[in-house]
């Protein structure tokens, strides 16, 4: 039986193993709330439903609005509140993936690539609205090259639009940075691109 958590109107199936939330690139739902820890809580899908574990959290962790202090079972339609953001535990079937914009249905992976690229996407704008332009660029930076091994290690590559995407996020990073540090890795993560791309993103 496959379990999903709806977040952002995105569904991303919980298996038999682990499933990571939190801030960290790593996890299987990265979160976008500053207050959320990098591996904030762990569901496991036990027996014929699921579980909660907060991972000592300095936020916490709240089921239906109750603070989480141990294991919790959970249910179809809970609500899980980390640092702002909400999740619903979802009864989404395993056949209906969001359709990328050509059409085609999206495999597991590929929902969490595009989950990341646009996650990173929104710090951009974040960070150019905050004014914290090289903390930014640096959270983007682990980001993005975990999407980019991702992608690598599941042979699920990126649409053409979504590459040119990620090399316009890496483009704006490498420059908010002043000091050039993040030049050839920008370099690197347009030629990882397949097909390789060269876009060219607006200064934010």
């Amino acid at each position: 039986m496959i379990f999903w958590l709806k977040y952002r109107g995105t569904h991303f199936p919980v298996h038999d193993r682990e499933c990571l939330i939190g801030r960290s690139p790593h996890c299987a739902v990265v979160l976008a709330s500053p207050r959320a820890s990098r591996e904030h809580a762990v569901i496991r899908q036990v027996d014929d439903g699921l579980e909660i574990l907060d991972l000592g959290s300095r936020n916490g962790t709240l089921v239906n609005g109750e603070s989480v202090n141990q294991r919790c079972r959970l249910s179809y339609g809970d609500v899980i509140e980390v640092g702002g953001d909400r999740l619903e535990v979802s009864r989404k079937a395993p056949s209906t993936f969001p359709p990328t914009m050509d059409g085609e249905v999206q495999e597991p992976g590929e929902v969490a690539q595009r989950h990341v690229l646009e996650l990173a996407e929104e710090l951009l704008l974040r960070g150019a609205e905050s004014g914290e332009r090289e903390q930014t660029a640096r959270a983007i930076y682990s980001m993005v090259d975990a999407l980019v091994q991702s992608a690598e290690q599941t042979h699920c590559q990126l649409s053409a639009g979504e590459a040119v995407r990620l090399a316009a996020v890496a483009q704006v990073a490498a420059r908010w940075t002043g000091d050039h540090s993040l030049d050839d890795w920008c370099r690197r993560v347009e030629l990882s691109l397949s097909p390789p791309v060269g876009a060219t993103a607006r200064p934010l």
